[in-house]
This record gives C-alpha cells, structure tokens and sequence, in this order.
C-alpha cells in the first residue's frame, strides 16, 4: 500500500498533538541544547564584528612614524594619505611652554620654580602639544575635562596639575574662560635655564577652554609620551603658529611624528585575529618604501583583544555537557514515545506495515519537532545572546541589551550542525527501535534475547574504542603541551586554543567515562541482594528485582544523575577554583593595603603618604631599564625589609624549586633579609633564569642601566628566582594589567638604587594601614595629595582592560550559565524519566496492592530505591568530576586565564555543592508526586482495564 506524503504528515502532526506532554519535552531539550551553542556563537561574532570595531574608532591612532628628517616626514604622510586603507593621518608636535614670560628679560633665570630670580613674579614651564585642530576630538577620550574640550584659535587646555601651579603664579584661582599669556618655545634646549635659550614666541590673551586630567589608557599617545610629560602639560592649537614658527622648530632639532589612524573596516575585515598582522604588512611596507624611518604600531589593544575573543570564540566547549544532556533527552523522548506505542506499532504490522513506513512515521513526527525545536532557539538565542554582555560588571544593562539585540545574526553553520545532530541521533534511536519492535514480531524468544545483548554490548564495545582513542589523543597532545607551558605564565593564542581543545576532549572522556560507569555500577547494584537482605530485609527482594530485571529498570535515570552530578560538582569546582584565583591575584596585584601611583616625584613623598592618620608606613619602588643578552628588563629597586611586611607575598613568590638544597625551603622573608644583607645582590626572573641557565650564585652583568643622569653596566649577585611580587605582577611575560610591558624584570635594593644610581624619583607607592582604620577615608585623603595620579588601581592600561570587562563576560559566567542549563535540562529529564520507569511499572504496582502491600509500603520501596540510585549516584558522579576537575585546572590553563601570577588551587564550595545535591534528591523525590497522586486515585480495575 503506497501513502502520500500528506497522509504521513497528517497522522505525525496527529499524533504529535495525542502526545504532546512528550513533544513539548523534547522541544524544550532540544531548543536548550541548540540554543546554548548558538547563543554563545551569536554574542562572539556580534561582538567581535561591531564591539571591537567601536574600540577601534574609540583609539586615537594605529601607527605613528618617526624620522630624523622631517621633509622624509612629509613624504611618508603623503604615502600614507594615498593609501585607500589610512582614513586620516596628522603630524603632531611637541615642546614646552612658558606662562608669565612675556614681560621678562631674556636672561631671566626659571630654573628652579622654587628658587627663581623674582619669587613674587615667577615664570611657569609646562610640556606643550601642539596638535593640529583635527587631532583633538581623536585625543578627548583620554581625558576628564572641566570646562569644554574643543579647541579653536587663541584657546588652550591646562592639565590640572599644571592649573595648581599657576595658581601660585598668579595667587588666584585658575579657571575655564579667563585669559592669560602664553609663550610658546621654538627650540629644543632641554637643559636650559635661561628664557631665551628656548627662542619663545608670546601668545596674549589665550583663553583657557578647559582644564583636564589624564585617564591612563592604551593609546597611540600615551605610548609616545610619558605620564610625567603629560600630566604637566598644556595643549595649543598647531594653526595658532605660522610656517616659520614651525620650520625653526625643525631647524632646532624639534622633530614631529606622524600618525595614522586606520580604516577600521579594513582591520575588522578578516576578524580580530588578524588585525595585528595587517598593520604588520603596513609597518613593513613602510620599511621598504622609506630609509631611516621609524614606524611603531598600537598592538597592545590588539593582543589583549584577541586573547579574549580566542576564548570567547572557544567557550561553547563549557556547554559541552549541556548539549550532551539535551540530547540525550531526545533520545530518551523518542525511546519513551516508541515503546509506549509499541501495540500501535505491532498492529501496524499485523496489517502488513512496513518497516520504512513505520520508520516513516516516527522519524516524520520527530522532524517536525526538531524544526518546531530549532525555531525556538533561534528566538531564545536572540533573547540569551544580549544577556552575556549586558552581565559583564555584575549587573544588568537594559541598554546594552538592546544594543546588542538590534545587531546579531544568526549562526548558520553552528546552527546547521547542531540540528543535523539532532535529526541524525533521533532517526539512529527511532530506526534502531523500530528495528527491534519491528523484529520482535517476526523472530523467536531467543533470538531476541541474541538482539538484545548485541544492541547493548556494541554500544559499549563503542565507546571504549571511543575512549580509548581519545586517551591516546590527549596523551600525544598533552605531553609536549605541558611542557611549551611549565615554565610559562602569559599564554598565546594558539596555547589557548590548544588548552580549549583538551578541555573538549577531557569532557568527551568525561562524558565516556560516566556512560560505562552508569552501565557496570547499576549491575553491581543488582549484585548486591544478600546486602539489602541485611539492611532492609521485607524490601530486599522488591529491590533485588528491580535492579536485575530485563524491562523498565531505572539505568537511564541513574545515568542521568551521575552525569547530572558529576558535571555539576565538575563545574562549581571550576567555578570556585576561577573565582578565588581571580581575588587571590587581584589582591596580590594590589602590592599592599594601598597602591598609589604619582607621576614621576620625590621618593620622600612617601613620608607624605605615612603622615596620614592611619598608614602605619609607606615603602616607593623605584624603577630603572636595563638590558641583558638580548632581554630588556624593568629593574626596581625596594626596601627589602620593609616589602616582606607592606607587601602581600604568596609562597609562590619565589622559585624554592630552582634553589639550592640549603634554600630550598626558604620564606619569602629568608628571602628579602638576603638582599637586605647584600647591597649588590639582585633576584632574576625565573624566565631569565631559563632562557640563559642562570643559577643562584652567580655573577651577571646588566647592560644600558638608565638612570636619571646616566647609562652605564654593572655587576650582581643573583641572590633568588622569583616568578612573581606584589604589586609588580608576573616577573617573566608582558602583562598589560601591571603595565609590565617588558618581558623581564629583576629586583635589587633601592640603597643601591639612591647611592650608586643616585635615583631620587619615583612613580608607586606602597602602604600599610593600621588595624582599626577607614580605608576609604585613607584613600580620600591621599587622592587630595597633587602627585597622586591612581589610587588602588593595579593597570594603567584601563583602556583595554576596561573595555575588556565591559563588553567580554568572564569564563566564570559562562560556566553560571552552564549550570543554570543543566539545572533546567536535569530537572526536565529525571522527572519525564522518573514518571516513564513508574508508569511502565504500574501493572505490578497493582499486582503488589492486590497481594496485600499497602500503599504507603510502597511508597516506601519506591523511594527506598530512588534513595539508593541517588546516594550512589552522587558519590559516582563526584568521583568522576573531581579527578576531571583536577585534570582542568593542571591541563587546560591557558583557557582558564591569559596569565597565572598566583598559581591555580583547585577549591572547593561546599555551600554550592550542597545545595545542588539537595536539588538533585529534591527533584528526583518529587517527580514521583505527579504518579504517585494520580495512581492513588484510580481505581485498581482502571488500571487493570488499561493493560489489557
């Protein structure tokens, strides 16, 4: 008998709506799983799209390029105005600036300001940028500004700190909108003391449009000029000058820059990732074009950016349990609909059906729903993927929301490839059950019983060859990759990337591993009769019979609170593990109970800080560069003795394992007491340590030491191998949250610091507070003090970090959403399984009352059973997740963070996972209500009717 499509269709939409408590639940599976991968990929691309497009254009520049001749400038602006990729480039100057100059003699000695010719009339000198109108709205960003920043002719913008010396100038208060004079310079005499050794042009009645103050952020300005340059600082209007202003400037040696800004489409073309190596092929086409140039690019930003978005990108491997969850609820569903139809099915046959027509059916039905699925998490994407962002600084932003609701596409290819596994799992389960139901008419008792023990045991032969593969995979994988990052803190790309794919293939294992341990534990269960003969006597055998018996077991429930537990402890182990990390290090990152950071002043601004009532001392970290081999290093210079009290040190600090025997145990104070003792001692960087096979004990020379008033080498002492201090952050690999943007640093003392280097200036300050005492009050009355730049706040790089927390999510709130998908998922699966296993148990519930057992007897022995499948459930499930746990946080760190100051400690909530086991026996005690109160009800001949 031949049926058109129509009537195919007509009896699975009809039979969808008989069965629609099933359909509804595996849609809701279904949308869960496909929704929790394309949420996640939605949110990545629409990020990585337009969000780090609005960075791009939130950046002042890409590429700035130097030359000793500025007409090789010229031409290099040209060639880059010519470029259709350059939306915009301009040349910028820079010098210093006189106020109160422009009635003095020439002669007239400024220098110093506390120590001038005429102190009741003193002269002010300020760094001066001298920027093209068109360069200030590209620049604004970086500032706070009080008044306007706009500026036109015969305006100029003050820098706060400079505002509050022309307060002492002028006696008055310094505002926006009064006017004063201005003289510019037009020489380069640094050194000079004199007022007309800088040639200065006067500029009368300037007025000031605004005063402002410098957000340390990751721009093309800020890396071109120092804190201290800009914090003292005014900015002039280049159109305020005429040309031969500007060429006797380039005659004296004043040399501009040219910077570009780039087309921020062309660099978001092909992806975050390769922005980097576009402005690469920009700075080597310059390269080759032009001689004795000096092009820089902005890739700071973009290494960050990118690190993050790799992650992003990768962190659907989370969801991973998720969508293995929300699979196997399909093919439960499907198995559940199949067998409760199973006389439906028979009479089919019996009526000469065939097998592809009944195959037909079902696989018809569950294609619909798989469509009706995928169309509901199109929309639940949509809602989800907005939440991600709009989650990043711990509370909602309806705003942000909608801005990211307005602008996401849809996935297609994940999309595409999470419903074709879902089709193609469902048709595998409904062609093997139909097979079998099929085959049950047709074959013996025995060969069915043949069937059915090769249906179970090629699944199982399966997934051991499965996990197998993947042990060998991971074990390939993992030992040279453990190895590339032993001795290494700040993680690349491709690391993480790698990192992501051991994660996928531990949670795969782990998935394996739980399946076979769900199929032998459950055997062993039913193994164990003479031990429930002891423990609960009467329901011994009840008990017996249930886990041993060939139909309606309970294995499939007790798979799913094993996985459901088991991903759960997994997870919270993770969570816990990331979120106590991520506080260890921020307060290790903070140095001390307070971090200040100045611009360049004196180190005895530090009794300035102790004066405060209640900062109990206050040590300044002096820094220098220097250079070893081919390394430049970051040297500080510290109070040993003082650090190992205001500093919040951590036993990882120092490298015990790359000390002698007779050092291997040291404190960290043993540590600083021998630098204490040993004035020409210094401790390296355990990265430096292995790059050239440097050891405690030995004599090295550090070359192009930087000071104040000169370069020079010298010797030391390696005394220590740290891998980190408090404060400084990792001591090997660039960090962008510590501004630790060299690749080493060392520590010496800072005695040698002041007696040999004659170092006297500082820009951090760390202090300890007493006991009792306002932290915040504290922190107020040093923000009031003038040098003070940042109070508490580890990055000068905020730009980028910033913006990284405001739009990226961490790795912590995925893994929430992970586990509020599961809590959802779980509940949905035990309580449809739950009420399948009493339902096809029902008949001999009711033989069981008719022989005299009670209903509350059996109410009892269900639970009884539940109780056992649970408790043992739950100590399976921890033992599979914690070891996995464990696995992740030694394998897999590179997608857990871009860099480890403090090492990872796997931790442990016991809160958390007591109220998620609680929540599994609650959810599993209580889907047994529904069946339970409508059995009551019934009356025994219904339920006898009904099996007939």
């Amino acid at each position: 008998m031949v049926l058109g499509f129509g009537y195919y269709c007509k009896i699975a939409i009809l039979n969808i709506w008989n069965g629609r408590r099933n359909a509804i639940i595996y849609v809701v599976g279904v949308t869960i799983a496909i929704a929790s991968i394309t949420s996640v990929n939605m949110w990545a691309t629409a990020s990585e799209s337009f969000v780090v497009h609005e960075f791009i254009e939130e950046l002042d520049y890409e590429l700035k390029v130097r030359a000793f001749d500025t007409e090789k400038l010229s031409l290099v602006q040209n060639w880059l105005n010519n470029e259709s990729l350059i939306s915009a480039t301009d040349k910028l100057y820079y010098n210093l600036a006189f106020f109160n100059a422009e009635d003095k003699n020439p002669l007239y000695n400024f220098f110093p300001f506390t120590n001038q010719e005429d102190m009741k009339d003193r002269v002010s000198m300020s760094s001066l940028l001298l920027f093209p109108k068109n360069s200030i709205s590209r620049i604004a960003n970086q500032f706070t500004i009080k008044g306007e920043f706009a500026l036109e002719v015969n305006e100029v913008l003050i820098s706060e700190h400079h505002a509050n010396i022309l307060e002492i100038v002028y006696g008055q208060p310094i505002y926006p909108g009064m006017t004063l004079n201005l003289s510019v310079c037009r020489q380069s005499t640094w050194g000079g003391i004199y007022l007309y050794q800088y040639s200065p042009r006067h500029f009368y009645n300037i007025t000031i449009k605004g005063i402002y103050k410098i957000k340390p952020t990751t721009s093309m300005l800020q890396k071109s000029f120092s804190m201290n340059f800009l914090k003292d600082s005014i900015i002039f209007l280049k159109e305020n000058l005429i040309q031969a202003d500007i060429e006797l400037m380039e005659d004296n040696g004043l040399i501009p820059f040219v910077v570009a800004k780039i087309n921020s489409d062309f660099l978001m073309d092909d992806g975050v990732d390769e922005i980097i190596p576009k402005l690469d092929n920009i700075q080597s086409r310059l390269v080759t074009s032009f001689t004795n140039i000096f092009p820089t690019i902005l890739e700071v930003p973009f290494n960050s950016l990118s690190q993050e978005y790799a992650r992003s990108k990768m962190v659907f491997v989370i969801m991973l349990p998720v969508i293995v969850l929300g699979l196997m609820q399909a093919a439960l569903t499907s198995t559940k609909v199949l067998e409760r139809r199973k006389k439906q099915i028979s009479i089919f046959i019996v009526r000469g059906g065939q097998k592809r027509q009944i195959f037909t059916f079902f696989m018809l039905e569950f294609i619909i729903l798989t469509i009706i699925a995928i169309a509901f998490s199109i929309m639940c994407s949509y809602l989800l993927a907005p939440i991600f962002p709009s989650f990043t600084q711990s509370s909602f932003s309806s705003s942000k929301y909608l801005f990211y609701l307005t602008r996401l596409q849809i996935p297609i290819i994940p999309l595409i490839l999470s419903s074709v596994a879902i089709i193609a799992l469902s048709s595998i389960f409904i062609l093997n059950n139909v097979n079998r139901l099929y085959s049950e008419n047709k074959l013996s008792e025995g060969s069915i019983e043949y069937r059915k023990k090769f249906e179970k045991n090629v699944p199982l032969i399966l997934l051991g060859i499965i996990a197998v593969a993947v042990i060998t995979i991971l074990i390939v994988l993992i030992i040279p990759f453990k190895q590339e990052i032993s001795d290494i803190y700040y993680f690349s790309i491709q690391q993480t990337k790698v990192a992501a794919f051991i994660l996928a293939l531990l949670l795969t294992l782990q998935m394996i591993i739980i399946i076979l341990a769900s199929v032998s534990s459950f055997k062993i269960l039913g193994l164990l009769s003479k031990l429930y003969a002891r423990i609960f006597k009467r329901n011994s055998f009840f008990l017996t019979h249930n886990f041993r018996r060939t139909k309606h077991k309970s294995n499939a429930l007790f798979f799913i609170i094993i996985m459901l537990s088991s991903s759960t402890f997994f997870s919270i182990i993770i969570l816990t593990t990331l979120q106590n990390n991520e506080k260890a290090s921020d307060f290790y990152n903070n140095g001390s109970d307070i971090r200040v950071e100045t611009i360049k002043t004196s180190a005895d601004f530090n009794e300035n800080i102790t004066n405060i009532d209640g900062v109990e001392e206050t040590i300044p970290i002096y820094q220098i560069t220097g250079q070893y081999g081919y390394d430049y290093l970051t040297i500080y210079g510290i109070n040993p003795e003082k650090y190992s009290r205001i500093g919040r040190w951590d036993e990882s600090s120092f490298r015990n394992d790359l000390a002698p025997i007779g050092k291997s145990n040291y404190t960290v104070t043993q540590w600083l007491l021998e630098l204490e003792n040993q004035k020409y001692g210094v401790f390296i960087s355990d990265g430096l340590a292995k790059k050239y096979g440097l050891s405690i004990g030995e004599i090295i020379n550090i070359y192009q030491i930087r000071t104040e008033t000169s370069i020079g080498d010298d010797t030391f002492i390696i005394l220590g191998i740290i891998h980190s201090a408090p404060g400084l952050g990792l001591a090997s690999g660039k960090n962008i949250v510590m501004s630790q943007l060299s690749e080493e640093y060392i520590i010496i003392s800072d005695w040698k610091m002041q007696q040999d280097y004659e170092v006297t200036t500082v820009r951090l300050f760390f202090a300890k507070t007493m006991g009792n005492c306002s932290l915040n009050q504290i922190e107020e009355e040093i923000a009031l003090l003038d040098p003070v730049v940042e109070i508490n706040h580890p990055s000068s790089e905020v730009a980028v970090t910033e913006f990284i927390n405001k739009f990226i999510p961490k790795l912590s709130f995925f893994i929430l959403a992970q586990l509020t998908f599961l809590c959802i998922l779980g509940t949905l699966t035990i309580i449809t399984n739950t009420n399948f296993i009493l339902y096809q148990r029902k008949q001999n519930f009711v033989i069981m009352l008719t022989l005299g057992k009670t209903f509350g007897s059996l109410i009892k022995l269900i639970i009884l059973e539940l109780v056992i499948l649970i408790i043992c459930g739950l100590i399976i499930g921890l033992l599979i997740g914690l070891p996995f746990a464990y696995l992740t946080i030694l394998l897999a760190q590179p997608f857990l963070a871009n860099y480890i100051i403090i090492p990872f400690k796997m931790a442990f909530n016991p809160l958390w996972m007591t109220i998620s086991t609680i929540i599994i026996i609650g959810v599993v005690l209580v889907s047994t209500i529904p069946f339970l109160s409508r059995f009551r009800k019934q009356k025994l001949v219904e339920f006898n009717m009904s099996n007939q």
